[in-house]
């Protein structure tokens, strides 16, 4: 609260009278330079952003903030600066963007004696600060993200199979084209040129590995979450499940990386933690990733010549790559957010 506070007092501590942040600085970060939204939508004015602040209008009033979270939590700071009002909310759920800007304006409603919106609280922000809810999901069967691809800009709905998760029915006229080759030859490892990522090791469940090698743990991972063998099929076969491919991950936001396929060479990709052995007392597998940083696409590229893959393009902001394409052109390569090489199968 003694953060909040400076920042409604333009950066001086309200209690000594130092100034801690400098005028420069403070105008500079409170400054939107970008536009985040460019049409207005009643009672919101068009919103941009600045130096780590979102600045809009909310019923003729000021307001700057900022969402954060991690894994389980989601947090909400704003301060109206010419209203002398500011807000901190701590949310034990994640992905609870939309909820916490709800609770926010009838917070601003209420202290600034505004007549009542009429609108629930959790569509008060009609959705505009968050993709859907991220997954924490008991064994069963999932079938991922299916994002639009370059070529058509086509999208789909998010499909769940089982358990508890809410399910999305989308007709498809024609049946998806299958990838290139077996879903053994993607298996393998790739390397970022660059070593900004590292490696990534895929392993395919049609293959199997060595007992207590790097693969047979990975499978046997995802096997506590899901069906391994239905990800073996192929897709000429009569089978509604998907060819896949699977590997370890271990990252801030990740234990592993899962990717099941869309349509040719393209794999929807999710980023999920695994918790094989459950969590605490509660020893039921489950998995957890976030629907807006835990998913994407992996666009694979397999050579003409000799028929082998070369390497795939990660694709997670979509929007950017078909962006990229069509300023520069380019191959997939080009147009994805980073380039995973082929390393050796």
């Amino acid at each position: 609260m003694k953060w909040l506070a400076l920042l409604l007092n333009e950066g001086v501590d309200p209690l000594t009278n130092a100034r801690i942040i400098p005028v420069s600085v403070f105008q500079e970060m409170t400054t939107a330079r970008a536009i985040v939204s460019g049409v207005a939508a009643d009672p919101l004015s068009i919103m941009g952003y600045g130096m780590g602040w979102f600045r809009m209008s909310y019923r003729g009033h000021d307001v700057v903030w900022h969402f954060g979270a991690i894994p389980g939590f989601s947090t909400l700071v704003a301060f109206l600066p010419k209203d002398n009002l500011g807000a901190v909310l701590l949310a034990n759920m994640d992905e609870k963007q939309d909820t916490n800007m709800g609770i926010l304006f009838r917070v601003i409603d209420e202290a600034l004696g505004l007549p009542e919106s009429g609108l629930p609280v959790s569509l008060a922000s009609r959705g505009r600060w968050s993709r859907p809810t991220s997954v924490i999901r008991p064994n069963h069967h999932l079938l991922a993200d299916i994002p639009p691809r370059i070529k058509t800009g086509t999208r789909t709905d998010r499909q769940y199979h089982g358990g508890h998760s809410h399910t999305v029915t989308t007709e498809h006229t024609q049946p998806s084209p299958g990838p290139s080759l077996d879903i053994d030859a993607y298996a393998g490892t790739y390397a970022d040129p660059q070593g900004a990522y590292g490696n990534i090791t895929l392993c395919a469940p049609t293959r199997t590995p060595p007992p207590d090698s790097y693969c047979a743990r990975v499978l046997a991972d995802f096997a506590t979450i899901e069906t391994i063998e239905d990800s073996a099929a192929q897709p000429q076969s009569n089978s509604n499940s998907r060819p896949s491919l699977f590997a370890a991950w271990p990252r801030v936001w990740s234990s592993h990386i899962r990717l099941h396929h869309i349509a040719g060479d393209s794999f929807a990709l999710t980023l999920p933690r695994l918790f094989p052995e459950g969590f605490g007392r509660n020893t039921t597998p489950f998995e957890f990733y976030d629907s807006q940083l835990s998913v994407g696409r992996a666009e694979f590229v397999v050579d003409v010549e000799d028929g082998q893959v070369s390497g795939f393009a990660l694709i997670t902001d979509e929007e950017a790559a078909v962006g990229r394409q069509r300023r520069w052109g380019g191959s997939v390569k080009e147009a994805g957010d980073a380039w995973f090489g082929r390393v050796h199968p």
